[in-house]
Parts: structure tokens; sequence; C-alpha cells
């Protein structure tokens, strides 16, 4: 046998020994790139639970689990039922703060906050104490995380902390985050030299959050968001649907270049 193939076949064997929900796991978790070994470890620890909207995390309370959010939107919520924060695939909730439940035993007092489901979804679910053996056992898993935790402060540094930047701006780079929680497939017919061509377009939309969750997100008011909105619709960013048809949780991207645009305040 060729000794290069050997390590494929050995993870293939691997994987298929391991129960279905835990295969599963080891699909989502592919994309991050782990060595096969922490993959097969992680992935056997870990299962995935399907979310409906309405559904509730834990963010900053005792459940003793770890969940990575795979697909759909997420409003991190605080006691008052605000969204401080709205979330797509790819971001971690866990106990008071990901790294700092996980390493540290010191945490201090935090807000009360809990996530909740926008619309369905995917979260891969793991016990906290094993999440943190793993992490501290195997230097990629520890990389994982902290690539993951990494991500959440840049986003909270360019979406949610206060600037400068024009509101139909801020707008936009929301909706530019949240885009890729949910990408769907349609047609589009061109002419191309005398000849119809059907190619299939990736189209875009995001599925979830009401207007006054993107207001509380960016700390606007609603009518501010509302005009906002109407305005991304008027510049043919966002598809502007037909009187009867929109509604207050769908917004689907018409130009999704031109909304990265609007982002920049281009």
């Amino acid at each position: 046998m060729n000794s290069v193939n050997a390590p494929t076949v050995d993870f293939k064997e691997q994987l298929m020994q391991l129960p279905s929900g835990s295969r599963a796991a080891a699909k989502y978790l592919a994309p991050y790139e782990l060595p096969p070994s922490a993959l097969i470890d992680l992935a056997r620890h870990s299962r995935i639970r399907l979310c409906n909207r309405g559904n509730q995390i834990s963010i900053t309370g005792r459940s003793g689990f770890v969940h990575i959010l795979l697909e759909g939107c997420v409003a991190e919520r605080n006691t008052e039922g605000a969204a401080v924060r709205l979330w797509r695939n790819r971001t971690a909730f866990g106990d008071s703060g990901l790294l700092e439940s996980l390493f540290s035993s010191n945490l201090g007092s935090r807000p009360k906050l809990y996530g909740e489901f926008l619309s369905t979804g995917r979260t891969l679910c793991i016990r906290k104490e094993r999440l943190r053996a793993l992490a501290l056992n195997d230097a990629s898993v520890a990389l994982l995380l902290a690539r993951i935790g990494m991500e959440r402060a840049n986003v909270v540094e360019r979406l949610y902390v206060a600037n400068r930047k024009p509101t139909l701006a801020r707008v936009a780079s929301l909706l530019d985050y949240l885009a890729d929680s949910h990408v769907g497939l349609r047609h589009r017919v061109d002419s191309e030299d005398g000849r119809t061509v059907v190619r299939p377009v990736r189209n875009t939309a995001i599925d979830g959050p009401t207007q006054l969750d993107i207001a509380d997100a960016l700390t606007l008011g609603r009518a501010t968001v509302e005009k906002a909105l109407a305005q991304l619709r008027k510049d043919k960013a966002l598809v502007d649907f037909s009187p009867g048809e929109r509604t207050n949780r769908y917004y689907e991207i018409a130009d999704r270049h031109l909304l990265q645009q609007i982002a920049r305040g281009a």
C-alpha cells in the first residue's frame, strides 16, 4: 500500500466508525481544516442540534455546553428582550464568553444574555468540560477556538461598536454580514449570441430579524432603520417586493456587490 494514501484510508475508516450524529458533526467541522485526528476527536464528542425559530440557547448562563452556530440567525438578547447583537454561522456561544470560560474559573459578574433563534438553524453542541480537555490536549483545537473568538471580536468592532459611518452604511454592513446565514439558488435567463442561456445565480436572503431587532442591535431608531431599508430597495441593493409580498423578517439581496459598496460608504 502506498504510505502517502494510508492516513486518508485510516481517517475514512475512523469516520465511518463514528455514530451517525458524530459523522454529521464531522461534516460541518470539515471547513475549519482541523488535522484528521483533531477532527475525529471533536466530532466524536459533538452533536448537531436542530433549532426552530424561537428556540433559545445559553450565552452567559451555566448550561455547561458550548454551541457553534452552523446555520441560521441568532439574536443575542438581554433580560429585557432587546437584541444586543445579531449573529450568523461560525459564531460560538457558551458560558460567559467561549475562551474565558474554557480556560479561566474567575469570570466575575457579567450581564445576563441569551440567544434566540430568529430562523430555523443548526448548532454543533459539545460539553464545555470536554471541549476544555480537547483544547488543552490539542493545540489545533485551541487555535480553532481562538480563531472563532477573534472573528467574533472583529464583528463586534466592525458592526456594533459606535462609529461615524452613515446610517445607511451601517444597516448595509449588518445585512451583508448576515447574508451568509442563508443562501438560495435561482436561475437567470440571458441572451447570448442569439441564444437563450439559463445560468444558476447565487441569490442571498436574510431570514429572521425584524426591523426592531436591527434597530436595537445598531442602537438606532426603528423609523431610521425602516428608512434605510427603503433606500436600499430604491437603490436596487435589496429586492423591492410587490405590496403584500414582503415580510418584516425577510430581506432579499438583489445586488451583493452594490450592497457591499454602500456598506463601505461608497
